[in-house]
Order: C-alpha cells, then sequence, then structure tokens
C-alpha cells in the first residue's frame, strides 16, 4: 500500500502532519486545463480572480469538489453526481463582527463511500478591549451531512486557545 505524507506550514501557525494511504486523499481530475476551468467557472459561478488559487478534485466516478482559496479563507463546491453545484464559505466569508480565518488543508475520501471529506484549519477572533484578537486555534475534520447539503464537524482538536 503506498502512503501519502502530507505537511502543512505557515509562518506563526502550528504545522500539520498527516500520514494516510495515498488512495483516501483526493486526486486532482486529470482533465486538460480548459476543461478545468470550465467546470471550474461552473462551479463558482465566476471566472477566477487574482490572488485566488482554484484546485479540481475528482470525487468517485463522477463527482467533482472544487476548491476556492483566497486570504482568510476558503470556498467549496461539489457535485457528486448529476445536479446542482452545493457550496460552503469557510473563514472571512462567513461574515460576523469578528469573522474567523480558514485554510484548507487536505481533501479525503477516507470511507471510500464517493463523499469527500475536510481537515480545516479555523481560527477564531474575538474582541479584546476593543481589539480584534486570536482567540482559539483548531484544526476541524468535516464530512458531507446525510443529504449533501453541507459539511459539518466530525472531530475538532482545538491546538491554542489565546
Amino acid at each position: 500500500m503506498d502512503w501519502a505524507q502530507l505537511v502543512s506550514h505557515l509562518d506563526g501557525e502550528p504545522m500539520v502532519f498527516l500520514s494516510r494511504p495515498m488512495r483516501v486523499f483526493l486526486s486532482p481530475t486529470g482533465l486538460a486545463p480548459e476543461a478545468e476551468a470550465v467546470l471550474l467557472n461552473e462551479a463558482f459561478g465566476r471566472p477566477a480572480v487574482a490572488d485566488v488559487q482554484r484546485q479540481l478534485y475528482a470525487v468517485g466516478g463522477k463527482g467533482y469538489l472544487a476548491v476556492e482559496t483566497h486570504r482568510g479563507g476558503v470556498e467549496v463546491r461539489w457535485k457528486l453526481g448529476p445536479g446542482a453545484w452545493r457550496g460552503q464559505v469557510f473563514g472571512v466569508g462567513e461574515g460576523g463582527a469578528a469573522p474567523p480565518s480558514a485554510r484548507l488543508i487536505a481533501a479525503f475520501d477516507l470511507r471510500g463511500d464517493d463523499r469527500p471529506e475536510l481537515v480545516v484549519q479555523r481560527v477564531e477572533r474575538a474582541r479584546h478591549d476593543g481589539v480584534l484578537k486570536d482567540s482559539l486555534d483548531a484544526i476541524l475534520l468535516l464530512e458531507l451531512d446525510a443529504a449533501a447539503q453541507r459539511f459539518r464537524p466530525l472531530s475538532r482538536l482545538n491546538v491554542h486557545e489565546y
């Protein structure tokens, strides 16, 4: 069995090291760049903009997971077969008085059921003495709910409370 290691580290943030059988990591689609761009534009309803990274993963034999990463957040869209794209935002796109930041660390199909799971780092913020500060840094394992409408937390590791 081939194993894959993923190391994710940004200055000032915890290092994340994952080791899993290679088959559980979602793979790129293998489509030509032009075909992939068409699917990504369809998924997000717009072309890519500056300072955004996009990735498209194959999910099972008929589905896709589209990921758009930007400073402070990540937007995911998925389609597990024929039908409409579904979507969810993590991080600054969640809004609020003190929006969190988030980044995608990994995308899996751990159960082999053609339903993706995500590992997301999320930093929550709160106001202390009128100043916006980080309050909690957590790593979340997310799974799709039964109706494949939203990702929900399966487990949470609080890395640091400020």
